[in-house]
């Protein structure tokens, strides 16, 4: 689920969902803080549970999602969620494809046609 580099922590969910996200807290809540998240089941209403966002702390939500999808993702109370705590946001829906890079001491970012560093 998670790849280090350095200092940098990414946190790779996949299809997760809150059954699979209270698995992980079980087992090690403390191994799961990261810089970045891809939000699981394309920010589905069934994943990103308040305590789960609340142990992974991330800085950075990445949500990989097909603009018009009929399913409804991502979930407008799982983005809420997620700004509400201070967490910068990033919808392939909206950017388009998104690229993160680290030398494991800060994050480079590329989407929607604009590159940062964190």
């Amino acid at each position: 689920m998670q790849r280090r580099t350095g200092a940098q922590v990414m946190a790779m969910t996949g299809d997760a969902e809150a059954g699979e996200e209270e698995w992980m807290m079980a087992h090690d809540v403390s191994a799961l803080r990261a810089e970045v998240l891809k939000v699981g089941h394309h920010g589905s209403s069934t994943s990103s549970t308040p305590a789960f966002l609340d142990a992974v702390q991330p800085k950075l939500a990445l949500i990989s999602v097909g603009a018009e999808n009929t399913y409804g993702h991502p979930s407008p109370a799982v983005v809420r969620a997620l700004v509400a705590r201070g967490v910068q946001v990033l919808r392939t829906d909206h950017v388009g494809t998104v690229v993160v890079r680290t030398d494991g001491r800060s994050l480079d970012v590329e989407a929607g046609g604009e590159r940062w560093v964190h």
